[in-house]
């Protein structure tokens, strides 16, 4: 676990944690943990989940092109 703390310019903190994994000698990002305990990887499986109950996979690669794409327009 790699523990940062982002201060905002209005002074309050919010505490990011990076959940590691060694895979074969390197580290990897496998979570991100907002305030301690809001997990990235399962915020985004159940966006996914929902998506795909929706719509199916094509809603859901859509739905991840258009995010690629407003990333690229960001870059």
């Amino acid at each position: 676990m790699v523990s940062s703390r982002i201060v905002r310019r209005n002074g309050t903190a919010i505490s990011i944690d990076y959940v590691m994994r060694d895979e074969s000698g390197q580290w990897r990002v496998v979570d991100v943990l907002l305030d301690g305990s809001i997990s990235r990887v399962a915020l985004q499986r159940s966006d996914f989940r929902s998506l795909l109950d929706r719509g199916g996979t094509a809603a859901l690669l859509s739905n991840l092109r258009r995010k690629s794409a407003e990333l690229q327009a960001q870059s």
